[in-house]
């Protein structure tokens, strides 16, 4: 992003701009692009229960263990199973590939849609 002519108020960037050539400055926010979260994504079917019917969907989530609090870590399928699911590679929960549940019954964590 090009910020020479450019003020930052509390962190945010807005470009300046000359009105009708009259010295009145008007301020424009710059949009910027979300931030980037690694994304997963692959065809699976629900292993846990849930309100989805027993077929393939294709479902993104963001890469990220709510258990050990790291990105980048969840591995597709290591293990084979038919539905396929997601494993982190550090802490070892499982996750369904199409709800995003932790596949432990008692359990709450959920991955993140992206």
């Amino acid at each position: 992003m090009n910020t020479t002519n450019c003020t930052v108020v509390d962190g945010v960037h807005y470009d300046n701009r000359i009105i009708n050539g009259t010295g009145v400055a008007k301020l424009h926010k710059i949009v910027t692009e979300k931030p980037k979260y690694p994304l997963i994504s692959m065809w699976a079917k629900p292993s846990v229960r849930s309100s989805y019917s027993y077929r393939w969907y294709k479902k993104t989530f963001i890469n990220y263990c709510p258990h050990c609090h790291h990105y980048n870590v969840l591995l597709k399928n290591p293990k084979g199973v038919p539905e396929r699911e997601y494993t982190c590679r550090r802490c070892g929960a499982d996750y369904c590939a199409v709800t995003g549940k932790e596949k432990y019954s008692y359990s709450r964590y959920y991955l993140r849609r992206a």
